[in-house]
């Protein structure tokens, strides 16, 4: 990159360093280039020019890193990522399922076999709990493989191209199981799961008294 365009334009060579590495390495020349010569041309509106600039810029970063991270995905991410990043997935689909459909009929499943309290339990605690587990087991196997390769933690740990899916499921897997149980506002979204559970399991428990 020419230090003289970098010099002119400081905030917007910044910017795209947010690029994939192999898209800055080839395009972010020509691009302070164009910019430069856009500005530089006498009849140029500069104040509709940066106006362009910050409306493109945003929509090609976002899709050149979706690019990135899918290509990353499909070629350089280790298989045992790709299953367990898709079973993680798949554990958490009864959850948002239930609570999309709860959301669109109010009250409707409250009542219903989803409800029951062996069903409840492994959809609303034990598959988001499974889904964070499993997504963490995965990410430290990844991230001691990597450290015996040399690759520290840290650098792992920022490696989004790669980690994302386990970071995202763990992420989201614990972020059910903590809200789920504590927090009231969620028991009212999905028809208070918890006291559900409570009072089937003191059901359970009163009819194994007998």
């Amino acid at each position: 990159m020419s230090n003289d365009l970098r010099r002119r334009f400081p905030y917007y060579s910044r910017l795209l360093r947010l690029y994939p590495p192999a898209f800055q390495q080839r395009y972010a020349q020509p691009m302070l280039q164009t910019l430069a010569d856009m500005l530089d041309d006498p009849a140029a509106n500069r104040a509709s020019i940066w106006a362009s600039v910050a409306l493109d810029l945003p929509l090609t970063l976002a899709h050149q890193q979706f690019v990135y991270f899918g290509d990353t995905m499909t070629r350089d991410t280790p298989t045992y990522i790709k299953v367990t990043s898709a079973v993680s997935g798949l554990m958490l689909v009864p959850f948002i399922t239930a609570l999309v459909a709860n959301a669109l009929i109010p009250g409707h499943l409250y009542h219903s076999w989803p409800w029951h309290y062996h069903i409840l339990l492994v959809w609303v605690f034990i598959l988001p709990a499974l889904a964070a587990s499993l997504s963490v087991i995965t990410f430290a196997v990844w991230s001691i493989n990597r450290w015996h390769r040399g690759i520290s933690f840290w650098r792992s740990a920022s490696d989004l191209a790669h980690n994302w899916p386990m970071l995202l499921f763990a992420a989201a897997g614990l972020f059910i199981v903590i809200l789920v149980w504590f927090h009231d506002s969620v028991h009212c979204i999905i028809g208070n799961p918890i006291a559900q559970l409570q009072n089937w399991r003191q059901t359970w428990a009163c009819i194994a008294r007998r």
